[in-house]
């Protein structure tokens, strides 16, 4: 289907029908932007901290245990 076809049908939709197809598109946009910007940072903080995220996390699980 093109993109004028979709269009076409899109134009036949009701008020409510639309809003929907925009609330669905919007979603989908903001999900695909946040995981672009993810992808740009992953892995980025590596080694920041001097040790394994795992070794941190389970430090600080043995120190709030009493």
């Amino acid at each position: 289907m093109s993109t004028k076809q979709i269009i076409a049908e899109i134009d036949n939709l009701s008020r409510e029908e639309k809003q929907e197809l925009l609330r669905y598109l919007s979603a989908k946009l903001k999900k695909a932007e946040a995981l672009e910007i993810l992808s740009k940072i992953r892995g980025r903080g590596k080694n920041i901290f001097g040790i394994d995220a795992q070794e941190y996390v389970n430090k600080l699980r043995e120190d709030d245990r009493p």
